[in-house]
C-alpha cells in the first residue's frame, strides 16, 4: 500500500499521507468547534441508539464517542505526562448513563437520566432519548444554557 493515497475528503485528488496520524491543533480553532458540534451530535445519537438497543457495541461506540470528545484540544505529545490536564467529562458522563439505562434498579436511575435528558438542547432528540429510557417526563426545570452539553469546556 503507498504510503500517500487519494482521499476521499481530500481536494481534487490531493494526495493525503497517511503513514502520519491526524492530530487536530493544539489551539482551539473555529474547524475544532464545528468538529465538537458534529462529535457531540454523534455521541447523543450513540447513547439514544444504546438505549434503544441495549447492545454492546453500541456501548462501545458511545465509549469511543466519549473519549473523542474528552480529547479535543490535546496537548503536543511532547508534554510531560505530568503536566497534561486531565479532562474525562464525557467518559464519566457515558459510564454513568451507560450503568444506569443497563440496570432498572440502579439506585440514580432516574436522576442520572433526567440530568442528562435536561442537558439535550435539541427537543427532538429530548422526546426520542425520554421515550427510549422510559422516564415518566422530561426533568421538570430545565438547567439552563451552562448545564446544557453544548457549552461542555472546550480545551
Amino acid at each position: 500500500m503507498p504510503a500517500a493515497m487519494p482521499h476521499a475528503g481530500s481536494r481534487a485528488g490531493t494526495p493525503v499521507d497517511l503513514s502520519t496520524p491526524v492530530q487536530r491543533p493544539s489551539r482551539v480553532t473555529g474547524d475544532d468547534i464545528t468538529w465538537h458540534s458534529k462529535a457531540l451530535r454523534a455521541w447523543l445519537l450513540a447513547l439514544l441508539r444504546l438505549a434503544i438497543t441495549g447492545d454492546r457495541a453500541d456501548r462501545l461506540e458511545v465509549m469511543a464517542s466519549a473519549r473523542a470528545l474528552d480529547t479535543l484540544g490535546t496537548p503536543p505529545s511532547d508534554m510531560p505526562a505530568s503536566e497534561v490536564p486531565t479532562f474525562r467529562f464525557f467518559h464519566a458522563t457515558s459510564t454513568e448513563l451507560c450503568r444506569a439505562m443497563a440496570d432498572p434498579m440502579h439506585p440514580r436511575r432516574d436522576d442520572v437520566l433526567r440530568r442528562h435528558i435536561a442537558r439535550i438542547e435539541d427537543p427532538r432528540l429530548k422526546r426520542a432519548f425520554t421515550a427510549a429510557v422510559g422516564t415518566d417526563r422530561p426533568a421538570s426545570q430545565p438547567i439552563g444554557k451552562s448545564g446544557s452539553y453544548g457549552n461542555a469546556r472546550l480545551r
